[in-house]
């Protein structure tokens, strides 16, 4: 995994983030992330926008992260 996915998925791992993990999951706007308003999505950019990332990379990462938390779901069942 890349260093910035690993750094987002971590993030939206931890037990606090929990809301954040099932919004990034379940996120499904038709304009993409890269122009979400919302206060989740906000609260993401907060949180790992230092890590290096332009607007087009935090919505890469974050479609990354949505399908590996898509793919563990289907695991788990």
């Amino acid at each position: 995994m890349e260093d910035k996915v690993q750094l987002a998925y971590d993030f939206l791992n931890q037990p606090e983030n929990k809301h954040l993990k099932e919004f990034v999951k379940t996120f499904k706007q038709p304009n993409g992330f890269a122009f979400c308003e919302s206060q989740e999505y906000t609260e993401i950019i907060d949180a790992i926008m230092d890590d290096g990332h332009s607007g087009s990379s935090l919505a890469l990462c974050m479609r990354s992260c949505q399908k590996l938390f898509n793919l563990e779901a289907q695991n788990s069942v």
